[in-house]
């Protein structure tokens, strides 16, 4: 049975510093580009010790939004466990044919979780719910989440 799934962004670790990232201290990582970018383009620097799987530090990811984040990554191999990074957002990865996958499940429509990024008024300029409003991307992140074995595992 095949998923519905819808592409979100793609996420490429680099070791370049670029002009408008932004650093998330708690995730010890930088990210820039998703806001601008309509077909959402992400890169994402790590500190060294950065707290994630080194396949999602050194291997790019695609995200995908999905209805049902528990059904997504049910019987697949899960690299990081679902958590919040943010409020109304629900994430997790899984390894697919060697390769880092993220999934994302909103609590809400998305433009009323991350508003203000280019990947939003593309997706959303015809839907009458959307608003206007700077981003929420990179402010109000919570670690719910740990390390355990190279993987992270949820908070208990």
């Amino acid at each position: 049975m095949k998923r519905e799934l819808t592409y979100h962004h793609i996420g490429i670790p680099t070791e370049i510093p670029r002009e408008d990232e932004v650093y998330l201290e708690q995730y010890k990582m930088f990210v820039s580009g998703f806001e601008t970018s309509r077909l959402g383009v992400e890169w994402i620097r790590f500190e060294e010790d950065a707290p994630f799987p080194d396949l999602v530090k050194t291997v790019p990811h695609v995200a995908f939004v999905v209805d049902d984040l528990e059904k997504a990554i049910a019987d697949q191999e899960i690299l990081i466990y679902p958590n919040s990074p943010s409020e109304g957002v629900t994430v997790a990865f899984i390894v697919e044919n060697g390769a880092p996958i993220e999934f994302l499940e909103f609590d809400g429509p998305e433009f009323e979780v991350w508003p203000g990024s280019a990947v939003e008024d593309f997706l959303y300029q015809n839907d009458p719910r959307r608003f206007s409003g700077q981003s929420a991307r990179s402010g109000g992140h919570q670690v719910s989440s740990r390390i355990l074995n190279g993987r992270t595992e949820p908070s208990s």
